[in-house]
């Protein structure tokens, strides 16, 4: 069993915290200071101050141009694939060297 000790009541009556703090009264003591902000950045010197807005520029600009003039080349592809015809550039040279009846004969 925990003994109960009598400095519990004697620190209620003279307004004394937990291990001998008092607690704040904000009636009578002032706000606490805020501080400033600081004063921004110096600026930055010759053409290193347009360097990310130029790239940004660029990049997006870019970016634009290639998405509206998408010019894709497999769209005929895959159309003559879908209505049964044969492409027109069939480019597989791979079947070119083949040569059967040569090899039959020597």
């Amino acid at each position: 069993r925990a003994v109960r000790s009598n400095t519990s009541s004697s620190t209620t009556t003279t307004g004394e915290g937990i291990f001998g703090l008092h607690p704040i009264n904000y009636a009578t003591s002032p706000p606490p200071a805020t501080c400033a902000s600081p004063p921004p950045p110096p600026p930055k010197p010759g053409l290193s101050k347009y360097t990310f807005p130029i790239s940004a520029v660029l990049t997006l600009g870019l970016t634009v141009y290639f998405y509206v003039n998408n010019q894709n080349d497999s769209f005929a592809y895959w159309e003559s694939m879908q209505t049964g015809g044969i492409p027109d550039d069939d480019d597989d040279d791979d079947d070119d060297e083949l040569d059967v009846g040569d090899n039959e004969e020597k």
